[in-house]
């Protein structure tokens, strides 16, 4: 949800020198982790702007992502790196282009390119790559088993770190899944349940004062319109540069007196949505 933002942008907005550091399948642990090795190497950090992935709320607070990642490359232990620093993949297709572009005195690449993505957009895109089921679950409900695991989830990956670092503003922002997203969750059953898992996990955030949370799920003008997606939840680089510019204008903020207000709107939208509008031409 992050891949495609540009420091460039951030910077220009903000006023500030920053990195990008997006874990693709990333889950709270993998997120907590890598903020946990910034604020050991870097200890004066100002701002973070962190995406709040609703569908991973309802996890156990030590699920990480199910991709292969090298642990041995995120601890200060130099002696267990020499599968990487020798090993030929990295040294041939890796280490020698790089050396090559330093030699020539070539631009490294910029932090707007790092990890970005350009894939086909549209809706025979999306509704491709969609499988959807013929049938519609009863809505499920949010149990206190839920709720716990949400508060867990929040306050051992995130809550923490914010109490440890009050000079450091942090951003959340709930990203603009698509309405074919909305539309799998519906016919699961699932809308609910994630709804109220949003709504706990930014309660809990709204409680530190150097925390803001943003929401878009009331941009319908993006969800709903399949140009801006690449599948059911990846948007274009425009929707983050649009993101950016929102957060620092402060749109689509949600404060702790409008949080009910706000969850009860979407839930509004989510669950009386006409989805065979889009979703119904599913080839």
């Amino acid at each position: 949800m992050t891949k495609n933002f540009k420091t460039s942008e951030l910077d220009m907005l903000y006023g500030t020198t920053s990195v990008k550091m997006p874990i693709p399948g990333g889950k709270l642990p993998d997120i907590r982790e890598i903020l946990d090795i910034s604020f050991k190497n870097q200890k004066e950090i100002d701002l973070v702007i962190i995406s709040l992935d609703i569908d991973r709320l309802i996890l156990s607070a030590e699920e990480r992502n199910d991709e292969t990642k090298p642990d041995f490359l995120y601890d200060d232990n130099w002696l267990n790196d020499a599968g990487y620093l020798w090993n030929k993949s990295i040294l041939v297709h890796d280490c020698l282009g790089n050396l090559k572009r330093t030699l020539q005195k070539e631009p490294s690449m910029t932090f707007d390119e790092y990890s970005s993505f350009s894939f086909e957009t549209g809706e025979k895109t999306v509704l491709e790559k969609y499988y959807r089921r013929d049938d519609i679950v009863e809505e499920k409900p949010f149990t206190a088993e839920d709720k716990e695991l949400v508060s867990q989830n929040v306050m051992t990956n995130y809550a923490t770190l914010i109490e440890q670092n009050p000079q450091t503003e942090f951003l959340f922002f709930v990203p603009p899944y698509s309405v074919v997203f909305w539309d799998d969750l519906f016919r699961n059953g699932d809308v609910e349940r994630i709804l109220s898992a949003e709504e706990e996990a930014i309660r809990i955030l709204l409680q530190y004062d150097n925390v803001k949370v943003f929401c878009f799920n009331e941009k319908q003008e993006w969800i709903c319109n399949l140009d801006n997606y690449s599948d059911s939840m990846h948007y274009t680089g425009d929707i983050n540069s649009a993101i950016l510019q929102d957060m620092h204008e402060e749109a689509y903020r949600i404060k702790k007196d409008d949080l009910t207000e706000h969850i009860e709107e979407s839930r509004l939208f989510f669950k009386n949505y006409d989805y065979d509008i889009i979703c119904g031409s599913q080839p």
